[in-house]
């Protein structure tokens, strides 16, 4: 579905706002990083991003898959009783 020629060009407002908007992201986001880390900053992170997902993966993640599975077998089960004579 083709747009007219008039539609397309009321749309260049919307772009102006989304590239201020991107740039706006942009500069506060990366205002504060600091380029010139230390190996022993970088180490640190590294290692604490690493603890970090592990620990949620052991406290959220492990856990909900292991209780899904739970469910599924349940409603399996019920199913299994309902459908027989």
């Amino acid at each position: 579905m083709n747009q007219p020629e008039h539609a397309r060009g009321s749309r260049l407002p919307l772009y102006a706002v989304l590239v201020i908007v991107l740039l706006a992201c942009l500069w506060i986001g990366w205002s504060d990083v600091d380029l010139a880390m230390s190996q022993d900053e970088i180490r640190e992170s590294i290692r604490s991003t690493i603890r970090r997902l592990l620990q949620i993966g052991i406290q959220f993640v492990i856990p909900a898959a292991i209780l899904l599975f739970f469910v599924k077998e349940a409603l399996r089960w019920l199913r299994s009783r309902g459908s027989s004579p």
